[in-house]
Order: structure tokens, then sequence, then C-alpha cells
């Protein structure tokens, strides 16, 4: 909430700076240094808007292919004992993890050999 209200004050800032360089180079016919002093005001209005805009966090998926069959058994929570669902887990940094609904433990979920 607080990113959001220092956004729209850093819009409001642009705008009025955006003004003054509108100004600025309207007056610019009768003094020409103000032609440098319009454009100095909005290209600090540009990137003041170009950095107070809000960037959302790219959303990375990972695919898995599996060329077997595969066959989930119990998971089980090594800190409480307790049976876990399987579909409650996520990849995190490429490992599988889960978290216990019932201690609250995040692990990491490895696969065992059958052989």
């Amino acid at each position: 909430m607080a990113l959001r209200i220092s956004s729209w004050i850093l819009y409001l800032v642009a705008l009025v700076l955006g003004g003054l360089g509108v100004l600025y180079l309207m007056a610019a016919y009768y003094e020409p240094i103000r032609l440098m002093v319009g454009s100095v005001f909005m290209i600090v209005a540009l990137l003041i808007v170009f950095f107070a805009r809000e960037r959302k966090p790219p959303r990375i998926t990972q695919e898995v292919q599996v060329l077997g069959s595969l066959q989930v058994k119990e998971v089980k929570c090594p800190n409480c004992g307790a049976i876990l669902d399987a579909n409650r887990m996520q990849i995190r940094d490429g490992v599988p993890m889960i978290t216990c609904q019932y201690c609250g433990k995040t692990f990491g979920v490895t696969e065992k050999p059958t052989s």
C-alpha cells in the first residue's frame, strides 16, 4: 500500500515537472536558455515516470516430463511423521518442496531408488 502511495506521489511530481517543462519550452522564444531548462524538466519527468511504474515479477513455470510410469507412495513428514498430501508439493529453486500442514516444517522431497 505504501509503495502504491509513493508511486502516485512520484507521478504527481512528474506531472508538475512536465508542466513546467512545457511552459519553459513555450517561453524559449524569448530566452533561448529556457529551451535547455524545459528539456531538462521533461527528461527528469520522463525518468521519474519510468522508475515509478510498478514492475511485476516474472512468472516462472517448470515442466517435468516423466518417461515411465509414475507412482507416488506415501510422503511422510520427517519431523512429526504425519502422512502428507503429495498434491501440495511445489517446485522451489528446482527442488520439490512440501510443507507439513500439521507441524509447519518445510522440507525437500527426494526419490528413493526402488532397486
